[in-house]
């Protein structure tokens, strides 16, 4: 943008304009006898008189930044009057430096029905009289008509901010492409969000799955620890159960007792044997029980760990072959999700293990 010149309100402009003034009005009481020349001076002292005024000095830079950046020094020097019977050619001089300014003003100057009419009498005369000036400034007021509107034109074509707006396409398409560019960016920052939400909520499913593992984990730990426990008092009282038959045994054949004649003596050491025998049988059942128990608890829990492995993924895949066929996985389900028994007749042909694992499912799944 061309920056503004303030030239007229300038305090040392204003005053060479007062300065020049005086000096006009005191040439203007002295002339007589020359009508052009009092016609000149007075129109002339009126104009400056006009610039005089803050308003009007404010609206001159405004309207006539051509002639200020082209002409100012040109402008000051002719305020400077000039000496002895050069009052004429110096009026000349001045005149015409104030006919362009004229001239700029009624061009550029808005609204143009506000338009001084003390101006307009001005230019008026400039162009009635101008075949009475020097021929020289005659020229220049008749060149000054017939450029100053190119000159003007051109100057205010010729600023940097008009010539940005005469590239304002190619701006917009610059503008369009970084838009364009952002968009992209946001695009794929948006959709690497969407894989990083994704990724994110499949490994909190993972954590999931990992922790109920760890639970099983640990319990089956547990369950190992007490079925070795429970195998050691399998054997303990496996011992005592033979041991009083043992006993009995033992004092049968080293004394060479008669089980015939010595029944009596035999049935004060055998009946307690017996009962010994039956106590240690009845809790041999109950810690057999108790193994048999946790080998079924350690099977189910082996079954939950290795469901675990892949229950994720086999439920997605599930859910997107019974779309095509309900029945494709029954079979398949009713083998690998049944539970794990002991023996062949008792293995079920229904879904129970597949139940277990949709009723896990649903537990681990949030509610909506």
């Amino acid at each position: 943008m061309t920056i503004k010149q303030d030239f007229f309100v300038n305090p040392d402009t204003r005053l060479a304009i007062n300065r020049a003034l005086t000096e006009v009005e005191a040439i203007e009481k002295q002339i007589s006898g020359n009508d052009f020349f009092q016609g000149l001076a007075n129109q002339v002292s009126i104009f400056l008189r006009i610039l005089t005024g803050q308003a009007n000095a404010a609206a001159f830079d405004d309207a006539c930044q051509y002639s200020i950046q082209n002409g100012k020094e040109a402008f000051l020097g002719a305020l400077k009057p000039g000496s002895g019977n050069e009052f004429g050619d110096w009026l000349e001089r001045l005149a015409i430096h104030l006919y362009r300014l004229s001239l700029e003003f009624d061009l550029t100057y808005s609204p143009a029905d506000e338009f001084p009419s003390e101006l307009s009498s001005f230019n008026e005369f400039m162009k009635a009289t101008v075949e009475n000036f020097l021929p020289q400034y005659a020229n220049q007021i008749k060149k000054l008509e017939e450029r100053i509107s190119l000159l003007v034109a051109k100057f205010v074509l010729n600023d940097p901010d008009l010539k940005n707006f005469r590239n304002l396409r190619q701006y917009s398409a610059e503008i369009e492409n970084k838009f364009t560019g952002w968009e992209k960016i946001l695009t794929n920052s948006t959709q690497k969000v969407d894989q990083l939400q994704k990724n994110l909520s499949r490994h909190e499913q993972e954590l999931n799955f990992v922790g109920l593992a760890d639970g099983f984990k640990s319990l089956l730990k547990k369950k190992n620890s007490q079925l070795k426990i429970l195998r050691c008092l399998i054997a303990f009282f496996g011992i005592l159960v033979l041991a009083p038959i043992g006993f009995e045994f033992h004092h049968i054949t080293s004394n060479n007792i008669n089980i015939i004649s010595q029944w009596p003596m035999l049935a004060a050491t055998t009946i307690p044997a017996i009962s010994l025998v039956l106590i240690f049988l009845y809790f041999f059942r109950i810690v057999m029980r108790n193994s048999d128990s946790t080998r079924s608890q350690i099977l189910q829990l082996e079954l939950r760990l290795t469901l675990c492995q892949f229950v994720e993924s086999y439920t997605k895949f599930a859910i997107e072959a019974r779309k095509t066929n309900n029945e494709l996985l029954n079979k398949f389900d009713a083998i690998i999700f049944s539970s794990i028994v002991g023996s062949d007749e008792k293995i079920p042909p229904t879904f129970e293990g597949a139940e277990q694992l949709m009723n896990l499912v649903k537990n681990l799944a949030p509610s909506k």
